[in-house]
């Protein structure tokens, strides 16, 4: 496992001044610390796309449907559902409801939890090329008294960062047979923030490495959801 750090430290360092150099260095989103929306990342977008069951399997695709219903970029959290077709055997359509941690002054790179520590960090947020620009800090602050690396602010740059974690299936009374599936990890997630394109990797100790999510903004605009939660 070290050797492998230590590979993706040096791959990654030697993209990482050319990102920099491309990174937007500002912008009219600044302006607002306030802001709890911005672009896509607001209450009502939907994205579809698919997820790969895994890194060595890219020829099976499963539908995917994302809506958003809460975002608030000031507490670096946002909500939604993430709807997935065909990937139970009993289930057609299976919908789940999440909670996500944007990368920013509340939530830092480092996980610290969900059976994630540094080394799984750094392998998932390397998936990333925008996370390059941030590699020697992170790596940095792990191996010194510095703390973990939080952002000053998310809208700083083209891409924001987030986990996503899902937390039960809609409706919320339902308690399924998941055969083959589980949401019992969560994404490591990254967002355009220009085109709204968000990929996002599945991480569970149990599970099939390098789950990748894709999606885009949906043309059609979805209603905000509700959810019983009695």
């Amino acid at each position: 496992m070290k050797d492998q750090q230590s590979i993706l430290e040096k791959e990654a360092s030697i993209h990482a001044f050319d990102l920099s150099i491309k990174r937007r260095k500002s912008s009219t989103k600044y302006d607002d610390p306030k802001r709890k929306e911005y672009g896509f990342l607001r209450a009502g977008s939907l994205f579809t796309g698919y997820q790969t069951p895994g890194e060595s399997i890219s020829n099976i695709k499963y539908p995917v449907a994302i809506t958003l219903d809460r975002v608030d970029l000031t507490e670096g959290f946002l909500s939604g559902s993430l709807k997935i077709e065909n990937l139970v055997p009993n289930i057609p359509t299976l919908t789940t409801y999440f909670e996500g941690e944007i990368i920013g002054p509340q939530y830092s790179f480092h996980t610290n939890k969900w059976h994630a520590d540094y080394a799984v960090d750094l392998i998932h947020w390397n998936k990333f090329p925008p996370f390059y620009e941030f590699l020697d800090k992170f790596v940095e602050h792990d191996k010194s008294s510095y703390g973990e690396l939080f952002i000053e602010n998310p809208l700083q740059g083209d891409y924001v960062f987030m986990r996503l974690k899902e937390k039960f299936v809609l409706p919320y009374k339902a308690n399924p047979f998941l055969n083959g599936a589980s949401y019992d990890g969560f994404y490591y997630a990254c967002m355009h923030l220009e085109t709204g394109s968000l990929s996002a990797f599945y991480y569970y100790p149990c599970s099939k490495k390098f789950q990748n999510l894709k999606v885009q903004p949906a043309r059609e605009k979805f209603k905000t959801p509700s959810y019983d939660f009695q």
